[in-house]
């Protein structure tokens, strides 16, 4: 009562101390604020700085990123025409359809063909139109009258096509015929099949640079008001801009700027510059410039932005990083008054409500430890109980409050001590123990328990003690170790089963052998024999059953092996006349799809030693098994639709002996041994296919997931 009346007291105290005294900012803190404020002043000026440095530069390579992709997108755009170019000039063969300076023949037939592969042309590489000229400039197609006189400008289009016999392209020109801006391809043709090597006639393709180049030119891949790309050629002493101008309409091929204007990026490019300048452009406008040469061609890309664009995202950045200069400035300042004020008006509140909290915690973490389910006990060095509490109590058979003082060792059978001490340097160690000790309590009874214990430090920070968590298992143990024995039972019981079933297919074969002396007929003998096959085929895997610790699968590569080996010496093969190949996965298969699996192996292997290597034949028999995931390789492309988007297995059993006969068709096979592995193959869920490409080939695909 006198220590809660000196606390009230106190507290007391302290609210008039801070209600009594008036707060000053010191003037230390206003020294600190002043430092602060100027620092945070150089700090956005140099920051604003560099920013607005970055801004360019970023404008800069933003440029250059720009210009460069679309320099290469133009690039590949016109390599790929001209290779569509060599391609129809070395697919194409109009010697049989033209005679030299006579045109088409009257032949409806090659009319129709050379129409079809102008259709063929338009609609794979979209193409405007297509002309045919012979080497005087003759147009040969599309047909018309033959006494037109060839047009000037053809003849002087083909002599340049002949001249250099390569596919190229025409530069931008506007067409009157098509009322639009043109680009042709032009391929040197072969028209005289008796002068294989040389070129009489050219194909011109006719481009519309308005489907694809254009709007590549005026595309821009960011937002920007300002921002266009050129495409620019020289002629004589003048350039040319060959596309749409954004800021200006109407300008293709029709705006010119003389060589005066030196300044301008269009006429810095026409005259070879290339690289990054800067000046006005045809509106006189200053602009950023990036220049690139289009290679092949006399064209040059220039990609723009307005200076004013660049300079107005700059003052935008100057004024947001003075606001938020300003505004940091103004918050620290505020904070720290504030802050000031508040500490020395809290200070004394906390200092209440520090003890209040410290025992409200200790009372709930207590409670959650006293009304824990666990044992949850603290040991000294001596493995002696500081604390224990009344779950931990009951684990060890004490009355409550008493296991606190003694020692856990008085509770441990002799052959745990060892256990304990060796636990006690772990954790001297630093290392946490988690594991299972048995206890003997007072009344006789012992107990396991599941120990979890970590290092409790002391005042001085030294491994001093256990803190421990223990949790009783002795029901869990004794049901464990009632389930052990039941287990062990039934796997004995069990490997018994697949004795017996041994042991009777073993006298179903030896009642089938005794069968078979006593007959003569040699049909009746082999069809014993091959039941002594099947049944000799599922004895082996009781057999390896009955010798593993597991009993419900088989290695595959083991049992095949032995399986093949068995019907090689059943058919009395000579050693060295037939050779034996396995290639199987190291897979272990459970005993529902062993079964079906080995009687396949038995039949197909058993019809490939008895028909495949007639008259002492040479030979061999290759059987693999393997896994392949859903749609890979050969076998899933195989596999029926439903198979091929699963994982599977493959069984498969080839020869290289005498092959199917030919129309061999599976599905109507009447050999009763075919039969068996269809059905075999349909218990696995799979599907049996056979082939003859390189002898004889049985392939079994069949899901990896065994259906319920």
């Amino acid at each position: 009562m006198a220590a809660e009346k000196g606390l009230k007291q106190e507290k007391a105290n302290g609210k008039k101390d801070v209600s009594s005294r008036s707060i000053h900012l010191p003037w230390p803190v206003l020294v600190v604020n002043f430092i602060l404020m100027a620092f945070i002043m150089i700090a956005g000026f140099l920051y604003t700085q560099r920013q607005i440095s970055r801004i360019k530069t970023e404008k800069i390579n933003e440029l250059r990123a720009i210009a460069t992709l679309k320099m290469n997108q133009i690039n590949a755009w016109l390599q790929e025409i001209v290779d569509d170019g060599r391609f129809l000039r070395s697919v194409l063969n109009f010697g049989s359809m033209f005679h030299e300076n006579r045109g088409i023949k009257q032949q409806s037939e090659n009319q129709k063909t050379i129409a079809s592969w102008i259709r063929a042309i338009q609609n794979f590489e979209g193409f405007a139109s297509i002309r045919f000229l012979d080497g005087q400039g003759q147009l040969l197609w599309p047909p018309g009258p033959r006494q037109v006189p060839p047009n000037p400008e053809d003849i002087r289009i083909v002599r340049a096509i002949l001249a250099t016999g390569e596919v190229s392209l025409s530069d931008l020109y506007y067409s009157r015929s098509l009322g639009r801006i043109n680009l042709d391809l032009r391929v040197p043709i072969n028209l005289n099949p008796e002068k294989a090597h040389q070129h009489h006639g050219a194909l011109i393709l006719s481009i519309d640079p308005g489907h694809f180049l254009f709007p590549l030119i005026q595309s821009w891949p960011t937002a920007s008001p300002s921002a266009e790309t050129l495409l620019v050629r020289r002629e004589g002493d003048e350039v040319v801009y060959l596309n749409e101008l954004r800021h200006r309409r109407h300008t293709a091929l029709r705006l010119r700027h003389p060589f005066a204007k030196k300044e301008t990026p269009a006429v810095r490019a026409a005259r070879g510059e290339v690289g990054f300048v800067a000046g006005p452009d045809y509106r006189g406008v200053p602009v950023l410039a990036d220049i690139h040469h289009v290679p092949g061609t006399s064209w040059s890309l220039i990609a723009k932005i307005d200076q004013d664009e660049v300079r107005n995202l700059v003052a935008r950045q100057q004024w947001v990083m003075y606001a938020l200069t300003l505004a940091v400035f103004l918050l620290v300042t505020f904070s720290i008054a504030y802050s000031w004020r508040r500490q020395q008006v809290s200070f004394l509140r906390r200092q209440l409500t520090i003890d209040a909290a410290l025992q409200e915690s200790e009372n709930r973490y207590r409670q959650m430890v006293e009304h824990q389910g666990e044992g949850i006990g603290i040991t000294d060095r001596e493995e002696k109980f500081i604390f224990a509490n009344p779950a931990a109590e009951e684990i060890f058979g004490v009355t409550p409050g008493s296991l606190t003082g003694r020692n856990l060792k008085e509770f441990l059978p002799t052959d745990e001590l060892s256990r304990v001490e060796e636990q006690s340097r772990s954790r001297g160690r630093g290392e946490k123990g988690n594991y299972e000790l048995r206890i003997r309590r007072p009344d006789g009874t012992e107990r396991t328990l599941l120990v979890t214990a970590m290092p409790s430090p002391d005042t001085q920070e030294e491994a001093s003690g256990a803190f421990a968590i223990f949790r009783d298992i002795s029901d869990r143990k004794r049901d464990e170790e009632k389930i052990r024995k039941m287990l062990a039972e039934k796997e004995l019981l069990l490997k018994e089963v697949h004795h017996r079933v041994k042991n009777n297919m073993l006298v179903i074969g030896s009642l089938l052998q005794i069968q078979v002396q006593r007959i003569n007929d040699p049909k009746t003998i082999m069809v014993l024999q091959e039941s002594q096959n099947r049944i000799r085929a599922m004895m082996t895997i009781y057999e390896k059953l009955y010798r593993k610790m597991d009993m419900t699968h088989i290695r595959l590569g083991e049992y095949f092996s032995e399986l093949a080996k068995s019907l090689f010496a059943a058919y009395n093969t000579r050693p060295g006349r037939i050779d034996l190949e396995t290639a199987i996965a190291d897979i272990e298969l459970d005993i529902d799809r062993t079964i079906p699996c080995g009687l396949i192996i038995n039949e197909l292997v058993s019809n490939a030693l008895k028909y495949a290597f007639p008259n002492d034949r040479h030979g061999r028999i290759r059987i693999e098994f393997c896994e392949i995931t859903a749609g890979d390789g050969d076998t899933a492309r195989r596999a029926p639709s439903k198979l091929a988007l699963q994982p599977l297995y493959t069984l498969t059993v080839s020869n290289n002996g005498v092959p199917l006969p030919a129309g061999f068709d599976i599905s109507t096979s009447t050999s009763f041994g075919l039969q068996l592995v269809g059905m075999l193959a349909g218990q696995l869920g799979g599907r049996l296919r056979a082939s003859s490409e390189a002898g004889t080939e049985f392939r079994v695909a069949f899901p990896k997931m065994q259906s319920k």
